[in-house]
């Protein structure tokens, strides 16, 4: 779905040229070992209507066996947990760009701090993720992230604060990436909530979240180039509502407004600004048993400050459910739906949907098994118009990645583990680039 604009020397031209290609739209995402293809708000943004502060837990991972749980350093209330995973393997089509395969040496690094106290709690996380291809040295990339969160009760209320630093890539296989080379990028985030525990089952949530995102200069045809159309600053403030039912078990209202502003524009191309809302509403069941299950619908619409771009509307879902039939086995399937801002100057916006499957299961203590499978589609509307004397063309598009995974991990004691996983993706769709990728990986873990 690329965008044709004679007269306004825009760069997505000549790098589609560059590249003999024409993939659907930028779309921001975060390249997550061995290879999944997340996007950055599924990654570090919370769920709908959840506070701020702490660092999300991973649904999919069962109860470590007490024997082979990492140990850490404990002072006080104080918990820091650091890990390091060496992992060599095989890449069948490096990035989906048709560059053949290429042995890929992965190096990721994490730690993190915690603090148990009843009133204040902290925590801090920085990671590293490392990717060398042996045969494609150009397509190798290091991305890296630091997060820092507080929590802070107030008798029955509750204060969150977070802020997280991204330092990541943006790759040719992610879905509605036109990236030849790895493209840099930040992205910094602020958020923070604030619980009223009023009276009786009913509670109140305001809060906000800001990111910016900022792009790095990028080699084109031997010259530099900057990224700068695609730097913007989004805010969002958020109105959440919650009646208790019975313990665990609440009904959510989340009212959101959203405001996106770009720093440049092309020449002869309005800017991307846009004003959104959207109202969710569903039911949160978060207790203890054999189904948790979360479920928000709603609707989204959004307008541009520029005539041309008009205004989208759309259904939104949020949905989860775990399924835990053993206390060995955790199922997890999981949907949303919503509508997201283009990061390519020529298109406003498309709207992306993502369904997923999880299944984990310890095949014994030390030994767990896990199977992934996951759906993610993006579509874009077309439009025609003249801006001063340049012709502004976009084209409808659609796109989708299929991928799966199975992995299995063998923890051979508190400090040291083993993780052999295979992984598949193959993208489709309209005015894109198809490819299909499998990537075996054999890693080595170290947690102190």
């Amino acid at each position: 779905m690329p965008g044709h604009h004679k007269g306004a020397g825009g760069r997505g031209t000549d790098l589609l040229a560059d590249a003999a290609w024409s993939p659907f739209l930028a779309v921001l995402l975060l390249t997550c070992a061995p290879r999944a293809y997340a996007q950055v708000l599924d990654t570090y943004f919370s769920q709908v209507g959840a506070q701020s502060g702490g660092i999300p837990a991973d649904a999919t991972r069962t109860l470590v066996a007490e024997d082979y749980a990492p140990v850490g350093f404990h002072e006080g209330d104080l918990t820091i947990l650091p890990s390091l995973t060496e992992g060599v393997g095989y890449d069948s089509n490096v990035n989906g760009l048709h560059l053949g395969p290429s042995v890929l040496v992965n190096s990721q690094g994490a730690v993190i701090a915690r603090t148990d106290a009843t009133q204040l709690n902290l925590s801090a996380e920085l990671t590293v993720d490392d990717r060398r291809y042996l045969a494609v040295p150009s397509q190798s990339s290091t991305s890296w992230t630091a997060s820092l969160g507080a929590t802070y009760n107030f008798g029955t209320d509750q204060l969150g604060l977070s802020y997280n630093h991204l330092n990541l890539v943006q790759t040719a296989g992610q879905i509605g990436s036109f990236a030849v080379l790895p493209i840099p990028y930040h992205v910094d985030i602020l958020n923070g909530s604030y619980t009223f525990a009023t009276t009786g089952a009913f509670s109140l949530q305001p809060g906000f979240d800001i990111r910016n995102y900022g792009f790095a200069s990028i080699p084109v045809a031997g010259e530099g180039y900057t990224d700068a159309i695609r730097n913007r600053v989004a805010a969002q403030e958020s109105l959440v509502g919650k009646y208790e039912l019975s313990p665990d078990r609440d009904l959510l209202l989340v009212i959101n407004g959203t405001e996106i502003r770009y720093d440049h524009s092309l020449p002869n191309i309005p800017a991307l600004n846009s004003n959104g809302v959207s109202v969710l509403a569903g039911l949160d069941y978060s207790a203890t048993g054999v189904f948790r299950y979360r479920a928000l619908v709603g609707y989204e619409e959004r307008s541009y400050a520029a005539s041309v771009y008009g205004k989208i509307s759309s259904p939104i879902v949020e949905a989860s459910v775990t399924w835990q039939p053993t206390l060995l086995t955790t199922v997890v399937l999981s949907a949303r739906r919503d509508i997201e801002d283009s990061l390519s100057e020529a298109v406003s916006e498309f709207t992306y949907t993502t369904g997923s499957l999880s299944i984990s299961h310890e095949l014994r203590r030390n030994v767990q098994l896990t199977a992934s499978f996951q759906v993610q589609t993006a579509d874009s509307r077309a439009s025609s118009t003249v801006t001063q004397g340049s012709i502004f063309d976009t084209e409808a598009g659609h796109q989708t990645i299929y991928s799966a995974g199975l992995s299995a991990n063998w923890k051979l004691s508190r400090m040291l583990s083993l993780t052999l996983s295979d992984s598949f993706s193959a993208r489709t769709g309209q005015r894109t680039t198809t490819y299909q990728e499998n990537v075996v990986m054999l890693g080595v873990g170290l947690a102190l």
